[in-house]
């Protein structure tokens, strides 16, 4: 196998505006920590996969196409083998558009499309030798955020922590991939300073202190949600579980096991996920209600006012379209989901396809929230809420089942692919 990294700053210059949390001040009052973009390119046999993965909150599912296509006009690569996801920080930058949450500067989104070049670039004409090692270890951080409200009845989080290795001929470490199930957020509301928060933490200080400087990407997985077991405005919570990541990351390093199978193989398919399209009435007496229950105001008239527009003319959306990318690194499987998925998905998806199975969220784009359909039920932000924040209507209560089950299939092939015959 061949393998390549870059990484590059991308903290933003001047003043900017934070996302992640609603009704915060803006714009940033400083750099607590940077944010970096890193890159991960391989090659084995002939085939490659480039993997991008930033500190921010998410892309838009169109700036992750742009930039795709540039790349592939650019660089011997196909689009079902590039993959861009973003760490959730709630920290960074607002990178995509959401209602209440800071406002996208063009400036810096456009510096943000070239780094991606670049990253992308440097990882592919910087490849060389390497072995790639996998194991499993183990972090027992998240927690199930809605239980402290709805009980445990459909409470789900994994603490699996999926460990790749790349290392040159020497023994060094080129590059490692971690994947875990929680949600980036150590750093509360009150914060207005950039962070890259607890995965770049983690990524940070294993970076400096292993052996080769490796370039590392802590990736999320199926987080949407898992929380950290506390937030502090004081950055005391981003080093605390930051530091426990990475040593349990660290902890993994020494049982990882060579791999003898170092298949690289991935897929990608468009899906439109079904949503609950609602009427001019439902929509103006769903912003009400909200209001009334102490919603944010803004936020919602916003989005009310925008819906609107959207019936009367006739251009409501009936569906969100998602790019769902399945990748194989050796003996590890990838359905890379571009939304905030709850957990469960991780676990149906391993009992579908097997062991060493995961999720990276936050991929190739970030829609929002797609819970099981029980959480419906249930209710709260995740539910009820947060498409407003997002786009215009909820998705339908069957897109969690419709993702999966494409998502297994794609996982599917990828196995069959790789065996003789």
């Amino acid at each position: 196998m061949k393998a390549g990294t870059s990484q590059i700053c991308i903290t933003p210059p001047d003043a900017i505006d934070l996302t992640g949390f609603g009704g915060r001040p803006q714009p940033h009052q400083g750099v607590h920590d940077d944010l970096y973009m890193r890159g991960l390119c391989l090659e084995q046999s002939g085939e490659r996969l480039l993997w991008l993965h930033c500190d921010l909150l998410g892309l838009d599912t169109e700036l992750v196409r742009q930039v795709r296509s540039a790349i592939c006009a650019q660089r011997p690569v196909l689009p079902r083998q590039v993959l861009i996801s973003a760490t959730h920080t709630h920290a960074g930058p607002a990178t995509q558009r959401l209602r209440g949450c800071g406002e996208m500067n063009a400036e810096y989104m456009a510096a943000l499309a070239v780094n991606l070049l670049d990253a992308a670039r440097t990882a592919i004409d910087t490849m060389q030798d390497a072995s790639l090692w996998f194991g499993e270890g183990r972090c027992v951080l998240g927690t199930d955020r809605r239980t402290r409200w709805y009980g445990p009845k459909n409470a789900c989080v994994d603490h699996t922590l999926p460990v790749l290795a790349f290392k040159r001929p020497d023994g060094s470490l080129l590059a490692v991939v971690s994947n875990y199930a929680m949600h980036n957020v150590g750093a509360g509301q009150g914060n207005r300073l950039i962070s890259a928060d607890i995965s770049g933490a983690a990524a940070e200080t294993l970076h400096r202190e292993l052996p080769g400087r490796p370039v590392v990407l802590c990736t999320n997985a199926a987080a949407g949600n898992v929380d950290p077991p506390a937030l502090a405005d004081d950055f005391s919570a981003v080093e605390r579980f930051g530091a426990i990541l990475a040593a349990d990351i660290r902890a993994a390093l020494p049982s990882l096991s060579p791999a003898t199978d170092t298949t690289l193989s991935s897929t990608m398919t468009t899906m439109h996920l079904p949503v609950q399209k609602m009427s001019r009435e439902e929509v103006i007496a769903s912003c009400s209600q909200e209001v009334a229950g102490g919603g944010d105001k803004l936020m919602q008239e916003e989005w009310r006012d925008h819906t609107l527009r959207l019936l009367d003319a006739g251009r409501a959306p009936d569906h969100v379209e998602i790019d769902l990318q399945a990748v194989r690194i050796g003996p590890a499987r990838f359905a890379a989901i571009p939304a905030e998925v709850f957990c469960r998905m991780t676990l149906a998806l391993r009992e579908l396809c097997g062991p060493h199975t995961y999720v990276v969220g936050y991929a190739n784009g970030n829609i929002g929230y797609l819970p099981f359909a029980e959480i419906y039920d249930e209710g709260g932000y995740e539910p009820a809420v947060s498409y407003k924040v997002y786009g215009n209507f909820n998705l339908a209560r069957n897109a969690f089942a419709l993702v999966r089950d494409v998502a297994a299939a794609q996982l599917s092939n990828l196995n069959a692919a790789a065996t003789p015959g």
